[in-house]
C-alpha cells in the first residue's frame, strides 16, 4: 500500500480526539493523469485509514519497529456518477449539458464529453465532500 500508483490529494481528514496513536482517514482523488492528454477515466474517491504511532526516542529503530509507526488500511473506493447514474469522464469537454425542466435541482450548464456523448466531465482535484458524504 505504501507504493501508490497515482497522486493523492487529502480533501478531508477525520481526526479522533484521543492521544496518539489515533485512527485517521485520508480521502484520495486520483484522476488517471498518466498520459499525454486527457483520458476517459471515471472519477473516483478512495478512502484509506491510517494509524500514526509516532516514535519520540532518539535511538535508531529496527526496520520492523519502524514499520509499526504507520499502519495503512484500504477502506473503499466510491465511483462518481451524474444524477442519471451515468459514468463520469475525464476527457476534455466538447459541449455542455443545459439545465433540465424535469430536474430543477440539477445545476447547469455542465461540461459533457460531446453533443453525442452527454456524460458529465469531472476534473476531481477540486471535489468537495460534505460532512454527510454528499
Amino acid at each position: 500500500m505504501a507504493n501508490l500508483a497515482e497522486p493523492y490529494m487529502c480533501i478531508q481528514t477525520e481526526v479522533s480526539t484521543c492521544a496518539c496513536p489515533c485512527l485517521h482517514t485520508h480521502f484520495g482523488l486520483s484522476d488517471g493523469w498518466h498520459s499525454d492528454s486527457t483520458i476517459n477515466y471515471q472519477a473516483r474517491r478512495h478512502a484509506l485509514d491510517f494509524v500514526l504511532n509516532p516514535y519520540y526516542d532518539s535511538k535508531n529503530l529496527s526496520f520492523t519497529s519502524a514499520q509499526e509507526t504507520l499502519t495503512l488500511k484500504y477502506r473503499n473506493t466510491v465511483l462518481e456518477y451524474d444524477v442519471n447514474r451515468k459514468n463520469t469522464s475525464g476527457l476534455d469537454p466538447q459541449s455542455i449539458r443545459r439545465p433540465s425542466l424535469d430536474r430543477p435541482s440539477f445545476p447547469g450548464p455542465l461540461p459533457i464529453v460531446s453533443k453525442h456523448d452527454d456524460r458529465l466531465v469531472l476534473d476531481v482535484e477540486g471535489l468537495v465532500a460534505n460532512k454527510d458524504g454528499s
